[in-house]
């Protein structure tokens, strides 16, 4: 990962559950909740491009890069205040397995 560049956590805090007025979200294996839409899913064809997902279990962790085009931004302002939506269309991936990265972002998350 570039020196410059940071992972940011999207898995959601206490506080972001106790404001969730919509029945929040998918719970995850290991109990994390993470927001509506913020899951990947490759079927086989592009499973097939990256040796990184050749022998994947789940469970595994793997560093991804992400270069995405923007497609849409939505602002809307409702009487509970504004709300704002981005969709992503991503362009191009690289995956990378580095620990220390990983090590790096599972202990940030932690402290969420």
């Amino acid at each position: 990962m570039p020196d410059d560049m940071k992972l940011t956590s999207l898995k959601l805090t206490k506080k972001d559950r106790e404001k969730s007025k919509d029945g929040c979200c998918p719970t995850t294996e290991d109990g994390e909740i993470y927001p509506w839409g913020t899951d990947m899913r490759f079927e086989e064809q592009i499973v097939k491009r990256f040796p990184e997902l050749q022998d994947a279990q789940a469970g595994d962790m793997v560093s991804l890069y992400v270069k995405a085009k923007i497609t849409r931004v939505e602002s809307i302002d409702t009487d509970n205040g504004k709300k704002r939506t981005v969709t992503l269309q991503p362009e191009g991936i690289a995956f990378e397995n580095n620990a220390s990265d990983q090590r790096a972002f599972n202990s940030e998350a932690e402290r969420d």
